[in-house]
């Protein structure tokens, strides 16, 4: 597929074809495949309908041109393999508008081409747009007729069928069967003898009647449960569904051919007493998503992440696990940085302080975890620091930048000691003009004063940091934290 990307051009004396100066609406760009009239034509029409300007100046109309024969020659054509040669179509499809007040009633498929249309000024006022046309786009009818059109053997002569565009529209649809050839027997690219001659992804009609499809399941069937022949129990809610959509979960999925069915429904229970992450409404959205993709739309930056969680749990539903997963990334702010760490401190890792840990796979949300503590990590050392302007120079340092220094060790006063240690022995983190090691230095012991009044209190642990000298010189970090268990005091007992 590609874009038709010529521009149409204005006729130098407008009063020629009208009475007022009525410019045709220049080519907009839409897709264009060759060979694929009807369906660069639908896609057009598609366009002008939803211009408000269009319609309200314009008639809209599909104009087909074919014969009983299926061999109409037309002039002027993109596939011509040579100058002044015709292309000869089984049939073609233009777009033609004119304005409201002129009445077309004179051009039906009763009519061939060059004998039997009176060019009237009523059709110098009308338009055509013709994809595959060499001539411009658009063009009024009358050199349309004349430049496409020639005196030719019966065989060969076009008749017209106008049809209005909200009908075409509306109605038309093709399986494409039409545009089937035949291939060599040796040629090794079809098994069938038969291949489609370069087709657009997808019929644009076809989206059409599956978006109809997929809102009439969603209001009918998700929303208010017609036909319904399963319940589902969650929290304190029913909802009352369908096997075959809700099978598009491997979990729910499960649990269906688990669950024995007594009479006419099917009974099936969602237990999250485990899972605090998978809100009512984060469920709720993911269970809509099976019917619908318009779930996406419910997704907030307050429901982001609770969505992520159920629709990892329920799997199948990718699209709607990426959605909310940039709703969580893009969500982290100074605001909100406070919460992120909170909840990365619940992500299962390990425990020797050595490395970012890992999730593990156990983990609801998968990989889906390890991205969320990846991206806080970045927000920790990279987007804070420069947000709360710590990097400033003395000389242009605001009281901000200073009362930012006092927000960021807040913050890392909360954060998990693993990920505090990774992010304090970076070199990426900057807490000055220079990104010295000193400075780093002064920040992570003014942290760890505030951590053992914190997160570190009562966790039986002590942290404590090092600077090692020599080690910015490309023999590792220079700053260096550690924690040790505390030592508990022995008591001699006399006998």
């Amino acid at each position: 597929m590609e874009t038709d990307s010529r521009q149409s051009r204005q006729p130098e004396d407008i009063s020629v074809y009208s009475g007022k100066a009525a410019y045709p609406p220049a080519l907009p760009i839409t897709p264009y495949t060759p060979s694929y009239c009807e369906e660069n034509v639908y896609l057009l029409a598609q366009k002008f309908l939803g211009d408000p300007d269009v319609m309200r100046d314009w008639q809209m109309f599909a104009v087909f041109i074919s014969n009983h024969t299926k061999t109409v020659a037309l002039w002027n054509q993109r596939l011509a393999q040579q100058p002044h040669f015709p292309v000869v179509w089984d049939y073609h499809v233009v777009l033609l508008l004119r304005p409201h007040e002129q009445n077309l009633s004179q051009l039906d498929e009763s009519h061939p081409t060059t004998d039997g249309i009176t060019m009237s000024s009523q059709f110098r006022q009308s338009w055509i747009y013709d994809f595959d046309t060499q001539l411009e786009i658009p063009c009024t009818l009358e050199d349309y007729l004349e430049g496409s059109f020639m005196d030719v053997p019966p065989q060969f002569e076009s008749l017209f069928r106008v049809v209005p565009g909200e009908v075409y529209l509306t109605h038309f649809a093709s399986d494409r069967s039409h545009m089937l050839r035949l291939v060599d027997a040796g040629d090794s690219t079809s098994e069938s003898g038969q291949v489609y001659i370069s087709p657009p992804p997808s019929p644009p009609y076809q989206n059409h009647h599956n978006e109809e499809i997929v809102s009439h399941l969603y209001h009918s069937g998700f929303q208010t449960g017609n036909y319904a022949d399963t319940l589902l129990h969650v929290h304190q809610n029913v909802y009352r569904l369908h096997a075959i959509i809700l099978s598009r979960s491997p979990y729910l999925a499960h649990l269906m051919s688990t669950s024995p069915q007594a009479g006419g429904q099917r009974v099936i229970y969602v237990h999250l007493d485990q899972e605090p992450e998978v809100t009512e409404e984060g469920f709720a959205i993911a269970l809509g998503y099976l019917y619908s993709a318009v779930s996406l739309n419910m997704i907030r930056p307050h429901n982001a992440r609770a969505v992520l969680a159920a629709g990892c749990l329920l799997g199948g539903m990718e699209d709607l696990c990426r959605y909310s997963y940039e709703a969580c990334r893009q969500s982290i702010s100074v605001d909100t940085i406070g919460r992120w760490v909170e909840f990365i401190d619940t992500i299962p890792s390990s425990t020797d302080g050595s490395t970012t840990p890992d999730v593990p796979k156990t983990s609801i949300f998968g990989l889906y975890g390890q991205r969320l503590k990846d991206d806080v990590y970045h927000f920790l050392v990279d987007t804070l620091p420069e947000i709360l302007e710590v990097q400033q120079p003395p000389s242009q340092s605001s009281s901000s930048g200073r009362h930012g220094r006092d927000i960021l060790l807040q913050i890392y006063s909360r954060v998990p000691f693993e990920m505090f240690k990774t992010a304090v022995e970076s070199p990426s983190f900057r807490v000055d003009p220079t990104g010295s090691d000193q400075a780093r230095f002064k920040f992570a012991k003014e942290a760890i004063e505030l951590r053992k009044r914190g997160i570190a209190r009562g966790s039986g642990a002590e942290e404590t940091v090092v600077l090692a000298f020599g080690g910015g010189n490309g023999l590792g970090n220079s700053v260096h934290i550690t924690r040790k268990m505390r030592k508990r005091p022995l008591w001699k007992v006399n006998a």
